[in-house]
């Protein structure tokens, strides 16, 4: 690229490689970036579209009963349900680098109708404080944000807290370390 969004590919090679064809000239496309580049090997590219039961592979559950659940809300989507009371609703993953800065990118599938908290959690079970809350006013859609782990936190959290009422359905989640 020759500039920030904007340069020049070969031919046909732009829509390839994630670029939006602009023009032609003299056998050269222009091009720009759509969305963000990602720098650095994906730790997780989390599609969930393997289930063992009704949890995702690969991911701890904490449930309380049928009605407080994480679920397979559509195929590679999954889906956390809370109904209030009880204790917190959660599916959690050691995907994370203390200390490392760390990108994030969460696709929800619907929006959510009750809080989901994203944190990151330390083995002796201490969780970050909220990253990024997905609620009500969260419309469907991808979301990104960068963060540092503190020491020791090396799993990243997705929590509905046990007074929440409501679901979120989460269609994707990747994590990459910057670089």
């Amino acid at each position: 690229l020759l500039s920030y969004r904007t340069g020049w590919v070969e031919l046909n090679t732009a829509v390839g490689v994630g670029f939006r064809r602009l023009t032609s000239l003299s056998g050269l496309q222009a091009a720009r970036v759509r969305g963000a580049i990602m720098l650095g090997a994906i730790t997780l590219d989390e599609g969930f579209g393997a289930w063992a039961g009704d949890n995702p592979v690969g991911w701890t559950v904490q449930e309380q009963d049928a009605t407080n659940r994480v679920t397979q809300a559509a195929a590679s989507v999954v889906r956390v349900t809370k109904n209030g009371g009880g204790v917190a609703t959660w599916l959690e993953r050691a995907v994370l680098t203390a200390g490392q800065l760390t990108h994030i990118e969460i696709t929800l599938a619907a929006t959510p109708t009750a809080p989901l908290r994203v944190r990151t959690r330390n083995g002796g079970g201490v969780e970050s404080a909220d990253i990024f809350v997905a609620d009500a006013s969260t419309p469907v859609g991808t979301y990104r944000f960068t963060l540092t782990p503190a020491a020791g936190h090396t799993v990243l959290r997705l929590v509905m807290a046990a007074g929440a009422n409501g679901t979120v359905d989460i269609d994707a989640i990747r994590v990459w370390p910057a670089t």
